[in-house]
């Protein structure tokens, strides 16, 4: 999972900005423990492709129920995947 992740420092203020809810956790996608269904790491693959080093990944989450956060040159995260949930394709 180390080919996932990122300068965290670069971030920090970034990620706050946009968890500072305190019912959520949320971390770097390389320290997430939790698995991830095949569908959602080929997304990552395909932002990769595109964006190369300038992606970093997020997973956020609150009841287990996570949410993949993405953002591209540190400008703002979008929300583009979810899983554990029943409206999940597999």
């Amino acid at each position: 999972m180390s080919s996932l992740g990122h300068d965290q420092e670069s971030t920090n203020d970034l990620w706050a900005s946009v968890w500072s809810e305190p019912h959520y956790k949320n971390e770097p996608i390389a320290r997430y423990r939790g698995d991830i269904p095949m569908p959602v790491l080929l997304t990552i693959e395909k932002f990769k492709e595109r964006f190369g080093e300038r992606v970093k990944f997020f997973v956020a989450w609150t009841d287990n129920d996570p949410f993949l956060g993405v953002t591209v040159d540190n400008c703002g995260i979008n929300f583009i995947e979810r899983w554990d949930e029943p409206s999940f394709r597999s």
